[in-house]
């Protein structure tokens, strides 16, 4: 079953649903390799790691009218879906433990400049303060 159709059986019974449970990274020069003008070729295993992945998250509308949608205090990157997920735990419980379909999220490599979690980051010491 695909993944966004498996996630609009969920959210049938539940405010809100993420649809991986875990990642994958693809290194750069195996990005590369992947898809050039819509052909796959030949690409090294992922590297996996176990986690859930916060940032592809269903939820209904009720859900997040509910936890009054995005924080609008995180500006660019870090911690603003974190957030809305903490949010959606908290103030729309769902009844029942989260499920997967058991496929991992693939994330291709790209520039990490601009994922810098230090303090320096005014998104690192809100969501900490937050939570």
């Amino acid at each position: 079953m695909p993944t966004v159709e498996w996630a609009a059986t969920e959210l049938g019974t539940e405010p809100w649903t993420l649809l991986f449970d875990r990642g994958a990274s693809v290194s750069e020069a195996g990005t590369k390799g992947w898809v050039v003008a819509g052909h796959e070729f030949d690409h090294p295993e992922p590297e996996r790691f176990s986690s859930p992945c916060v940032g592809p998250i269903a939820f209904t509308r009720e859900a997040f009218a509910k936890v009054g949608g995005f924080d609008e205090r995180y500006e660019g990157w870090a911690y603003e879906d974190v957030d809305l997920w903490y949010s959606l735990q908290r103030d729309t419980p769902r009844a029942k433990p989260q499920t997967y379909l058991g496929t991992a999220l693939i994330q291709f490599w790209h520039p990490q400049d601009h994922h810098d979690l230090t303090n320096a980051n005014p998104n690192v010491p809100l969501f900490f303060e937050t939570w």
